[in-house]
């Protein structure tokens, strides 16, 4: 059995319960970003806390009509997102705005 319990707060914030047999609960809470480029285009960035309290940056881009993805592991929520930061200044562009849903 799998329940899942989804709640939004201000369009960027989702929290999700699992419940998994009888026995296992565990929840996980997600913010949405918007990566936007120097040449317009849009792409997302996901920050997720982990059941065990660490958190993980999903940065999901394209180039070259490929979709790629990039997860990052920190142990908290800033590290991630400055972490995340490096890697499309580095990676995506360096001018690139990254701002909440």
């Amino acid at each position: 059995m799998l329940n899942l319990l989804f709640r939004v707060d201000h369009g960027m914030y989702c929290e999700r319960t699992f419940t998994i047999g009888k026995m296992m609960t565990f929840s996980v809470s997600t913010e949405a970003m918007s990566i936007i480029t120097s040449s317009g285009d849009t792409f997302n960035m996901l920050l997720s806390r982990q059941h065990n309290n660490s958190w993980v940056a999903t940065v999901i881009y394209e180039i070259n009509d490929s979709i790629y993805h990039e997860s990052i592991y920190e142990s908290d929520k800033e590290e991630a997102y400055r972490t995340a930061c490096n890697f499309i200044k580095g990676n995506i562009d360096d001018n690139a705005i990254i701002k909440p849903v």
